[in-house]
């Protein structure tokens, strides 16, 4: 463990001292065998300050008054956040969505695509008699 050096002890008990939070502490050995009898005087000036220290103020517990708000602060504060009319449409957004997803189906193809053609002239043309039906040929 490090010693705190004598000059920051010294220190911190002249600040306690002067803010009358029991700045008479005593002193570490080896100040106290180097000081001699000097070590009695701090202690005594120490407790004088404690006395001559004065009471703690007292505190007033009152809220203090709020600061005054801005125009533009009030006028948004007193303002609607949504619109009247946005309501009505917010409430009916979920119906709308629900309607606009079952009418997304893919459309009925008017025209033939190339498999459902060559599917129909294989069977119009009589290709399944030699090729079979599942076109896999004779042999």
């Amino acid at each position: 463990m490090t010693e705190v050096p004598e000059h920051l002890l010294a220190r911190s008990r002249a600040r306690r001292a002067a803010m009358g939070g029991g700045g008479d502490a005593a002193p570490s050995d080896s100040s106290a065998a180097s000081s001699g009898s000097e070590a009695v005087v701090p202690a005594a000036s120490s407790a004088a300050a404690t006395s001559a220290a004065p009471s703690p103020a007292i505190v007033d517990n009152t809220p203090a008054a709020p600061e005054p708000v801005a125009p533009w602060v009030a006028a948004a504060q007193s303002r609607q956040k949504i619109p009247f009319w946005a309501i009505p449409v917010l409430a009916l957004l979920p119906i709308w969505a629900a309607v606009y997803m079952l009418t997304l189906d893919t459309p009925t193809p008017t025209e033939l695509g190339a498999f459902e053609a060559g599917a129909e002239v294989y069977n119009n043309k009589g290709c399944s008699g030699c090729h079979g039906a599942a076109g896999a040929g004779n042999g």
